[in-house]
């Protein structure tokens, strides 16, 4: 476990899908995968809720998301792909372009509609905002393991942007993400 923490901060792994690997690997270390069988997804994990919530969002509304969103924003592989799909392509093509992986999540999340309530404009700069604040974290916390000394100013926007959106003054935290966006 020690090697797998080790490992986990010197390569930006997140330390329990290291394990999961290693523990793989050690129950059936003798089996190979054929070379013909789907890869499995790149996580034994499911995408997170915020990058779920990014991603329908831009399928239902790609005008309103065109421009607020990066694909340095999306931590797992299978997300960052359906970004990278949706961008490239109209709908269709998307789908037939994308990786069994892929294009089950993509049609999952066609089905299934965004939060209502508010006014659209303000539940995407929400979804933006949440998404930006998780993968500032992570950048955050791998300038801290490599001792960036950097650290401080994307400490000093990630604290602006939490303080921001804990009040609700959610143009205030879309400045902050669109600062920190610029350092992800």
């Amino acid at each position: 476990d020690q090697y797998v923490m080790k490992l986990s901060s010197r390569l930006d792994i997140d330390a329990d899908r290291l394990r999961a690997a290693v523990n793989d690997a050690r129950v059936r270390p003798h089996v190979e995968r054929a070379r013909d069988e789907a890869p499995r997804p790149a996580s034994g994990r499911p995408v997170d809720r915020r990058e779920l919530d990014a991603l329908r969002w831009a399928v239902h509304e790609p005008a309103l998301m065109s421009g607020r969103l990066d694909a340095t924003l999306f931590a797992d592989e299978i997300a960052r792909s359906a970004f990278d799909t949706l961008t490239q392509h109209p709908w269709h093509e998307a789908l037939e372009a994308s990786s069994p992986e892929v294009r089950a999540l993509l049609e999952r999340l066609a089905v299934e509609e965004p939060e209502g309530g508010a006014a659209p404009e303000e539940l995407a700069t929400k979804v933006v905002v949440n998404l930006v604040e998780a993968s500032s974290s992570r950048l955050l916390a791998s300038m801290l393991r490599r001792e960036d000394p950097r650290c401080a100013d994307v400490k000093a926007l990630l604290d602006m942007l939490a303080n921001a959106r804990g009040s609700e003054h959610w143009d205030v935290a879309e400045n902050a993400a669109a600062q920190l966006v610029t350092w992800i």
